[in-house]
Formats: C-alpha cells, sequence, structure tokens
C-alpha cells in the first residue's frame, strides 16, 4: 500500500518547500499569518547587566538641526526598545545569535565591524 504524500504547510522545511511549483507554493503562503508585533529600528544596542535582569537598550540615530535649520552633524541615539530578560534568557539568546553569525559567515564570509576594528587597534598598542 502506497503511502500518502506528505502534506506540506508553512511550517514545513525550506528543502521541502523548495521542491513546490510557484502555484503550489502560493497556496501555501496563503495559510501563513504574518507575526504581530511592533516593529522599530535599531542601529546599536547596550546591554546593561543588572543583577536580577539584564537589559537590553536597543537605539536609534535621531537626526538633529542645527540653530541655522541645517541638518547638525551629529545625531542623538534615542532609545527604540527596552527588553528585560533573565540571565538564562541572555545565555540562550547569546548562543542563537552565534549560530546565526556562524551561518550567515558561511554563505557570506566574516563580518568586521566598526567596534572590532577599535579593539584591534587598541591590543595592538
Amino acid at each position: 500500500m502506497a503511502s500518502d504524500p506528505k502534506q506540506l504547510t508553512p511550517a514545513s522545511s525550506a528543502q521541502d518547500l523548495a521542491t513546490l511549483t510557484p502555484a503550489q507554493l502560493a497556496q501555501i503562503v496563503a495559510q501563513a499569518k504574518p507575526i504581530e508585533g511592533p516593529v522599530g529600528y535599531s542601529n546599536n544596542v547596550v546591554v546593561v547587566g543588572g543583577l536580577n535582569d539584564p537589559m537590553l537598550i536597543f537605539m536609534r540615530p535621531r537626526p538633529m538641526f542645527a540653530p541655522t535649520g541645517e541638518f547638525a552633524n551629529v545625531a542623538l541615539g534615542e532609545a527604540s526598545a527596552l527588553v528585560h530578560l533573565s540571565w538564562i534568557t541572555l545565555k540562550d539568546l547569546h548562543w542563537a545569535v552565534g549560530l546565526q553569525i556562524a551561518q550567515y559567515k558561511e554563505t557570506h564570509g566574516e563580518i568586521v565591524t566598526d567596534a572590532m576594528k577599535a579593539r584591534a587597534a587598541t591590543t595592538k598598542k
């Protein structure tokens, strides 16, 4: 007796979904619902380690005007989100982000940030 073909859903693996025709994929996508929640932008994050609950403070630049009415050459760092975590959750986040970065590096190469350059410059002295 032949088994029924596997029923694919929006939660199926990317490998399984890649086998579908565009029309079949569109039917599955129509079943999915977007994730609802606040959306924000951040180009900086500060980790504040408290005794009981560390906090991530996500910051975004806020352009400013000079007294002359022109754009100022400085921006104010404005908090866009405050996220309180337990130390256990912060450790899990560290692991999950590290895994994502490792996967990104495999595909796209090393990520070099300004903070990494600054640290490297101070350790060479």
